[in-house]
This record gives structure tokens, C-alpha cells and sequence, in this order.
């Protein structure tokens, strides 16, 4: 076990229950009986590392490369309170992501889903009935018919 996920496994991983509770505005709503279920999970071989590893590998592709613009309809939910990644953050995201749609959730940190749930769901159910349809995938076929032939009469049978 790394030095990093043996220091956050002591005390029954309380470290878990620690960050939820440093990272939430709103401490109601991070439950202790939600915070033995993060710490159980931690718990199983290999689980701790692939948590940490997350971060760590977004961490490290965010500053190595070069960003393109994303053409995926796309909806950002952020607390305004976040201890860990400030809302200064999100400033010109839209440079990078066409269609995007920032919502800002008042008395949140980082947590937003397990902070304010229904918020969270309203925001999602609203966004969905305002995505655009799928683009058919003639193209995509059309793209990887050039590299594999082969894989055209699936991507076929995928988009009928």
C-alpha cells in the first residue's frame, strides 16, 4: 500500500469521513450511516488506491495537454461554496465546451449530489428536456469504415 493510502486507512478510514465533512456546506446532509458505506468501499483491497488514482490521474492529463473545444451538450453543476475547486474555476469553461449550461448551487461545497439531491435532480431533468437528439451516426460509421471496414455492418445494425 503507498505511503498516501496508508495514511488515509488509519482509524477505520476516517480520513474519508473527514474530507465529506471538511468538503459539505450543508452538514446535514452528509449522513453518518452514507459516510460508513464511503468508508467500507475504501476498505476493499484496492479500492483506496483507484479513489486516490482518480484525482491523480486527472490531475496529471489536465496540465499535459492540449484541450480542444468539447461538442457535447454538457451540464456543469457547482457548489458555490466548494472548499477544493473554487468557482473561479469554471470561468471561461464555455471557451472550451460549446453547448454547456453552468448551474451554481447555493449552500453547497463540493458534494453536490449527496448535499442537495433534489436540486440536483431538478437541474438534471431540466437540462435533459432541452438536449438535442443524437446525432445519427452515418458519420461515425462513415469515420471508422475508413479505419475498419468490417466494423461498418455493426455500427449499421447500432444506428437502425
Amino acid at each position: 500500500m503507498a505511503t498516501r493510502e496508508y495514511s488515509w486507512s488509519g482509524g477505520g478510514y476516517g480520513a474519508i469521513a473527514q474530507i465529506f465533512r471538511w468538503a459539505a456546506v450543508n452538514q446535514q446532509a452528509i449522513r453518518p450511516a452514507d459516510l460508513a458505506l464511503y468508508q467500507d468501499a475504501a476498505a476493499h483491497r484496492g479500492a483506496l488506491s483507484g479513489m486516490l488514482n482518480y484525482y491523480r490521474a486527472g490531475l496529471q492529463s489536465l496540465w499535459s495537454r492540449e484541450w480542444g473545444v468539447l461538442h457535447v451538450p454538457t451540464l456543469m453543476l457547482w457548489g458555490r461554496q466548494d472548499p477544493t475547486l473554487g468557482i473561479e474555476l469554471t470561468y471561461g469553461t464555455e471557451a472550451f465546451v460549446r453547448e454547456l449550461k453552468i448551474q451554481y448551487l447555493d449552500y453547497c461545497g463540493h458534494f453536490v449530489q449527496q448535499e442537495q439531491p433534489d436540486l440536483v435532480n431538478e437541474y438534471l431533468l431540466e437540462w435533459l428536456e432541452t438536449v438535442s437528439a443524437p446525432p445519427k451516426l452515418d458519420g461515425v460509421i462513415q469515420s471508422l469504415g475508413q479505419r475498419s471496414p468490417a466494423a461498418i455492418p455493426a455500427f449499421q445494425a447500432l444506428s437502425a
